[in-house]
């Protein structure tokens, strides 16, 4: 008998050549969500009883007497059936297309993200002393001339790794202008991905102001001196932004 379980199995279509008695000539199809796929045989049918007919759950009760292939009856339901069939297909193609898609952008995100997360610990091992020569409590005490030659060689590569982590934070930024100009992202994400855009607008403003910093220490100037700690101060508030950002999404701040 025809069975189908959420509209996969063997089902009965078309109705020829109806008898006194209540029998017809039917074809028996493998059927997918319902659409018939390929023909099995065809029947002269007696529908008896009843069957059960649940959500995702079918079955029909009849007497069957197999008859030669009903070619007509074939031809007749894969001409409804193809423009089904055709519809089905690409609606699963392109189903399938925007979740490989959609895959490859978050497996791109994931892999930005850890390239930055390489990029800001390397700038940090080059910073980190910088930063604690510039904030020794020793330091105000020495003349410009002395904190230039103690800086110049110490800190020489640190212009150049916050380069580095720039282009890094500005290469996951058009990753995520990408997601955000796409049809695959739904609410959530798109609002994640926004206070990402925003977080990283954060970011990459950072390390432009570090990158100042940077080159201040590499080339020491009075000028330039007096201007680096209200650059530290304005970086620390920005960074507290982040994180209350980040806090939002239930993010932990790095």
């Amino acid at each position: 008998m025809p069975y189908t379980f959420n509209g996969f199995g063997t089902k009965y279509y078309g109705r020829r050549e109806a008898a006194e008695d209540g029998s017809y000539v039917t074809t028996l199809w493998i059927t997918a969500l319902y659409v018939p796929i390929l023909p099995l045989g065809s029947y002269r049918v007696l529908p008896v009883g009843q069957g059960t007919n649940w959500v995702v759950h079918r079955s029909e009760s009849y007497q069957a007497l197999p008859v030669p292939l009903c070619w007509e009856q074939v031809w007749h339901v894969y001409m409804v059936g193809a423009p089904i069939l055709l519809v089905f297909g690409w609606f699963v193609w392109s189903e399938t297309k925007q979740d490989r898609t959609k895959e490859s952008f978050y497996a791109q995100l994931k892999t930005a993200a850890g390239e930055i997360d390489a990029a800001r610990l390397n700038t940090q091992k080059i910073q980190n002393p910088c930063l604690a020569w510039l904030n020794s409590p020793a330091t105000p005490e020495k003349s410009i001339n002395t904190l230039r030659a103690e800086l110049r060689d110490r800190c020489k590569p640190w212009p150049g790794v916050e380069d580095s982590y720039i282009a890094k934070v500005d290469g996951y930024q058009r990753l995520v202008r990408e997601g955000l100009s796409s049809n695959f992202v739904d609410d959530e994400d798109r609002r994640e991905l926004n206070i990402a855009q925003n977080v990283w607008n954060i970011r990459r403003h950072e390390g432009e102001e570090a990158k100042q910093i940077a080159e201040c220490t590499v080339n020491l100037s009075r000028d330039c001196y007096e201007g680096i700690f209200p650059l530290i101060d304005a970086i620390k508030i920005e960074d507290k932004q982040a994180c209350s950002m980040l806090a939002a999404v239930n993010q932990k701040c790095q």
